[in-house]
């Protein structure tokens, strides 16, 4: 009873001296909703307002029908008709454009050639896509979407000249492959991100805010104070952390309601249980990791550093912004330490797609694990320090 009594004791008091730090409370609250309300936009792999040029060496009607269906295609900004390739390239080169689109001459003979055999054009053959290839992922989609462009361009001409000539086009066409979207039918980015900012944004904060509580009282020499109490190492830890494993929680929940709502995601079809233990869970491990920086570090900014570089190496390897799936097989084995990943995958799939707990035991399982071994590890650091 005396230990549970004192243990409430500094519970209360480490609630008492956050409370009389407003800054640390706006840091806690204000910082991650603002932030993701914000980085919503800018963190997009959505590509839009691609800058566009086009040479036309055929200077023919159907030339001039493919390149107004570029020029008004919502993802392009039109930049200009250039008269040669060399011209393109020195745009491109001088960095104005990012798409050019060479439309070669004798193109509406190859279409009206095609037409009247009955054969659908190459579109390879006939029209030149050159793109700026510094940013691999842009240029990618940037061709994606112009080659889709003309190709949909052909296909539509050639289908009307087919009619115009009493066949049936379709009849050419081997099969007709069709999409469905499942979980975000308009491919909405903004749902995939939203989840995964906030997860990182209440990571920093809640490991900071823990690991600069404890180092604060080391600077201030009242950790030393309380090492010579009645009160064990181990409750002068949980004191410490336990305030800010519920307060992150809270930062989690506010967080995913109202920048979640903003943004449209289907908030609505996220497992609430099942959400609330994967929380409970991984909010553990951000405070566990904030305990653990804070017996290894003697100041605040050394505690900054390290949570930030663990930060770094979390945000790289958990499938945040590159595909897991496209890393070596080592690094994705590596990983498996990694609570952001397990955390996200979590997240994104009880929310979008409405997942049960019960396919998801073993990331609970091996978030429970990281956070314990986390927690284990800051506990036997910090009674070998106070010892």
């Amino acid at each position: 009873m005396d230990m549970l009594r004192r243990f409430l004791a500094l519970f209360r008091k480490e609630f008492l001296q956050i409370r009389r730090d407003p800054g640390s409370l706006r840091l806690l609250f204000i910082l991650p909703i603002m932030q993701t309300m914000v980085l919503g936009y800018a963190m997009t792999r959505d590509v839009k307002h691609i800058t566009l040029a086009i040479v036309d060496l055929d200077h023919s009607s159907q030339s001039a029908a493919l390149s107004h269906r570029l020029q008004t295609n919502g993802r392009f900004a039109f930049q200009g008709n250039l008269p040669s390739l060399e011209a393109a390239r020195e745009e491109l080169l001088a960095g104005r454009i990012l798409v050019a689109v060479a439309i070669p001459e004798g193109f509406a003979t190859s279409v009206e050639g095609a037409i009247r055999e009955q054969e659908a054009p190459e579109r390879s053959t006939n029209v030149m896509v050159v793109v700026d290839g510094q940013d691999a992922a842009t240029a990618g989609t940037a061709a994606a979407y112009a080659s889709a462009i003309v190709s949909q361009w052909g296909t539509e001409t050639f289908q009307r000249e087919m009619v115009g000539q009493g066949l049936d086009a379709r009849s050419l066409q081997p099969f007709d492959a069709r999409e469905r979207m499942l979980f975000n039918p308009e491919l909405e980015y903004s749902w995939y991100m939203v989840p995964g900012m906030i997860i990182l944004l209440v990571t920093m904060v809640g490991a900071l805010l823990t690991a600069f509580s404890i180092v604060r009282e080391r600077e201030s020499g009242t950790l030393e104070q309380l090492l010579v109490t009645p009160v064990h190492p181990v409750q002068i830890l949980l004191g410490k952390a336990l305030p800010y494993w519920i307060l992150s929680q809270l930062v989690f929940v506010i967080a995913l309601s109202l920048p979640g709502r903003f943004y449209g995601v289907p908030l609505g079809n996220a497992n609430v249980p099942g959400l609330a233990l994967g929380v409970a869970l991984y909010c553990l491990t951000v405070v566990s990791l904030g305990a653990l920086v804070s017996t290894l570090v003697s100041s605040q900014q050394q505690a900054l550093f390290l949570i930030w570089f663990a930060l770094t190496f979390f945000i790289l390897t958990s499938g945040f912004m590159l595909p897991f799936e496209s890393m070596p097989g080592w690094m994705q084995t590596l990983t498996e330490g990694n609570a952001v990943r397990h955390f996200l995958y979590l997240v994104r799939a009880l929310v979008l797609r409405g997942a049960s707990p019960l396919a998801l035991i073993p990331e609970y399982l091996k978030l429970a694990a990281i956070g314990l071994t986390f927690f284990t590890a800051s506990v036997a650091l910090f009674r070998r320090k106070a010892s």
